[in-house]
C-alpha cells in the first residue's frame, strides 16, 4: 500500500494542475474529485491536493469541501478491488512488470511502476491474508473479540479510528476486515461499526499536513474531519436497517454505501460544518 501510494504520490503535481483546471464550482468539483480519487486510488492524496489548492489560493473553502466530499465518495470504487482475489499467475507478472519500470530512468515511469507494483503486492498480500486467517476460524479468543464488537458497536467505531490512523490509510483497514470478512471470521454486524470508524481514522493525515498551512488550508482539514465524523454519528443508528436491507452485501459494498449516504446527506450542510470550522479554529487569519 505504501509502496502504490508513493507512486502516486510522485504524480501529485499533475493532480493539482488537474484539479485547478476542471473545479470551478461546487458540485463539478465534487464530480472531479469523484473520479480523480478513484482513479489515482486513494483520497488522501485528493484530499491533501485540495488542502494545497486552498492554501494556494486556486480554490475558495466552499467548492474545496465539495471537492472533499467527491474525494470521499470516489475512494468507495478502487476499494472495491479488495473483493477479488487474484492468484498468482496474475498479480506476480504485475509485480515484475512494476519493478522493471522502476529500473527505468525516467520518472514518471518509475512513478507508475511504484504504483503498479504497490497495488499488485497489495492484491497477492490479500490472498495470503485468507491463507492466514483460516485457522483463526478455531480461535476462541476471535470468536469473543468479534462478539464484542457485535454487542458494542461504538467500541468497533472507536477500534476503526484507532486503526485506521496507526496505519494513515483506511484501505488498509478495509483489506483486514474483508479478509476475517472473506473467512467467515468477521460478521457484517461487527464490521459495519469498524467500517464507519476508519473513514473517521483516515482524515489524520490530512490534519497533520495541514499544520504546515494557514488558517484555509487547516479549515479544510478539519472540514474532512467534521464531515466525516458527522456521518458518522448519523450513520450509526440506521446500521441495523442498513444490515436488514443488504444482508448479503460485504464490506466494500457497506463501505461504498456509507459513503454514498453521507455524501447525500451532507453536502447541502457543508457550509454550516464550514462555519464550525471557523467557529473551532478561533486564530487571527493567517496574513
Amino acid at each position: 500500500m505504501r509502496l502504490a501510494a508513493l507512486g502516486l504520490q510522485a504524480r501529485g503535481d499533475a493532480v493539482k494542475r488537474a484539479l485547478a483546471r476542471l473545479m470551478g464550482r461546487p458540485l463539478p468539483a465534487a464530480l472531479t474529485a469523484a473520479l480523480g480519487t478513484a482513479l489515482i486510488h486513494s483520497s488522501s492524496i485528493s484530499t491533501m491536493a485540495i488542502v494545497a489548492l486552498v492554501q494556494a489560493g486556486a480554490l475558495d473553502l466552499d467548492t474545496a469541501a465539495a471537492a472533499v466530499i467527491g474525494a470521499n465518495v470516489g475512494t468507495t470504487l478502487p476499494v472495491q478491488l479488495l473483493t477479488w482475489r487474484p492468484g498468482p499467475a496474475i498479480w506476480l507478472p504485475l509485480v515484475a512488470t512494476g519493478a522493471a519500470l522502476l529500473l527505468r530512468r525516467d520518472d514518471r515511469s518509475r512513478a507508475w511502476g511504484g504504483a503498479l507494483a504497490g497495488s499488485a503486492c497489495l492484491l497477492g498480500g490479500l490472498g495470503l491474508l485468507d491463507l492466514a486467517a483460516a485457522p483463526l476460524a478455531h480461535s476462541p479468543w476471535l470468536g469473543a473479540s468479534m462478539l464484542l464488537l457485535a454487542q458494542h458497536p461504538w467500541a468497533g467505531l472507536g477500534a476503526g479510528a484507532l486503526l485506521a490512523t496507526v496505519v494513515l490509510s483506511s484501505s488498509v483497514t478495509l483489506g483486514v476486515l474483508q479478509g476475517l470478512a472473506h473467512q467467515g471470521l468477521m460478521p457484517l454486524a461487527a464490521a459495519l461499526p469498524v467500517v464507519i470508524g476508519a473513514n473517521v481514522g483516515t482524515t489524520t493525515d490530512t490534519l497533520l499536513v495541514s499544520l504546515g498551512t494557514g488558517r484555509d488550508g487547516r479549515r479544510t482539514a478539519l472540514f474532512h474531519l467534521l464531515f466525516n465524523l458527522a456521518g458518522a454519528l448519523a450513520f450509526m443508528p440506521l446500521r441495523h436497517t442498513v444490515l436488514a436491507m443488504l444482508p448479503t452485501a460485504g464490506v466494500t459494498t457497506l463501505h461504498l454505501v456509507f459513503n454514498v449516504i453521507t455524501a447525500f446527506w451532507l453536502y447541502p450542510l457543508r457550509k454550516s460544518l464550514l462555519a464550525l470550522t471557523a467557529v473551532v479554529l478561533t486564530c487571527p487569519k493567517d496574513g
